[in-house]
């Protein structure tokens, strides 16, 4: 059975100042659900394609949520998003890493692919790179 170990004299950097503090949970970066959707996948896509790459399926990205949009970074104007009862806070703009550079299925290396399409069709002033939306259920 594998274990998760960090690098002895690691430590997490506090995160960009302009969002709300994290939410208790386990195994996840800051929050428990990524909302992404369509729109901005296919962004990412005609990107990629534009380079001679193949197009990646939104497995890569690992939303929790995925909402059919022709509009591309939609999500990043939404605030609340309610499914049915349940309601919830869109909080912050997700950081992808390398991770999503990956095949998810075999944990092979594919290439710079996402990251580089996504840093050039959709920057933020913070200089990491984001798709979808960090979410939690709606504070009480």
């Amino acid at each position: 059975m594998a274990s998760l170990r960090t690098r002895t004299g690691c430590r997490r950097l506090p995160p960009w100042p302009v969002w709300a503090p994290p939410l208790p949970l386990s195994f996840a970066d800051a929050y428990p659900v990524l909302v992404a959707t369509t729109g901005s996948l296919a962004a990412v896509n005609t990107e990629i394609g534009r380079r001679g790459g193949t197009p990646i399926t939104m497995r890569r990205f690992r939303p929790n949520i995925v909402i059919d949009s022709d509009e591309p970074w939609a999500e990043d104007f939404w605030r609340r998003l309610k499914i049915g009862e349940t309601e919830l806070e869109l909080v912050k703009p997700s950081d992808r890493c390398v991770v999503t550079t990956r095949d998810q299925l075999t944990g092979a290396a594919t290439g710079d692919e996402p990251l580089r399409s996504l840093a050039t069709v959709h920057m933020s002033a913070d200089p990491r790179i984001k798709i979808g939306r960090a979410s939690c259920r709606e504070r009480v």
